[in-house]
């Protein structure tokens, strides 16, 4: 079956090797198209949906690297595929207490699409041959580097990465009913900012070789 696949990242150096390799487009197939969403929840929200608008994707893969909470176990260059995102940081300062706009009640934790708090993946389509350990996301527009922000997202969402987009991704396709994934490598570890301890060209092969094997491998010709 012919599929028309929107491959999104948030920039152009998250994909880059695999599009120096030639594979944007796949050896010319005109069915996978790029869509750079920018940085933040704003940018990848209006992206997504203008390209979804234009090329009507029968499936839509969100590709990144990702910080990981200590507790889930995740090492740097692991590959996940995130299969549930929360909203990290929308919400209220009450003294030293973060309430998300589900605790005060702004929204109801289960309206559409959320599941109690969660946007889940329905995992349909391409999404279901993904081989990849599953993970929840937590999407923030402010990505910890301090101890304290650190430790208190962990133990309030139980989150197993961090990223900038990933909710985007999972609102907007499950509001459009689109099939989807989301893939992250792990290039760094959510704790006290130090750039000197991530190890990102690492997580960037990895995800590109994966990009390029994943998609050769299901994209018909």
């Amino acid at each position: 079956m012919l599929m028309n696949i929107l491959l999104a990242a948030a920039t152009p150096f998250e994909i880059a090797s695999f599009a120096a390799a030639g594979d944007v487009t796949l050896h010319g197939n005109d069915r996978l198209h790029i869509c750079i969403t920018g940085v933040g929840l704003m940018a990848a929200t209006y992206k997504l949906i203008e390209s979804i608008g234009k090329h009507r994707p029968d499936f839509v893969l969100q590709a990144g690297v990702a910080g990981a909470f200590p507790h889930s176990g995740f090492r740097t260059g692991d590959m996940v595929f995130v299969a549930r995102e929360l909203l990290g940081d929308c919400g209220t300062e009450e003294g030293n207490l973060f309430q998300d706009v589900f605790d005060i009640g702004l929204v109801e934790a289960d309206s559409f699409p959320f599941d109690q708090k969660y946007i889940i993946n329905p995992i349909e389509g391409l999404a279901a041959k993904i081989d990849l350990p599953e993970a929840t996301g937590l999407t923030v527009h402010t990505v910890s580097g301090s101890d304290k922000t650190a430790l208190m997202r962990a133990e309030k969402y139980r989150a197993d990465v961090e990223s900038m987009e990933g909710a985007a991704l999972h609102y907007v396709c499950r509001q459009q009913h689109i099939p989807f994934a989301q893939v992250r490598c792990i290039s760094n570890r959510v704790e006290r900012r130090d750039k000197s301890k991530w190890e990102m060209e690492k997580a960037l092969r990895r995800l590109n070789d994966w990009l390029s094997a994943f998609l050769q491998e299901t994209i018909t010709f």
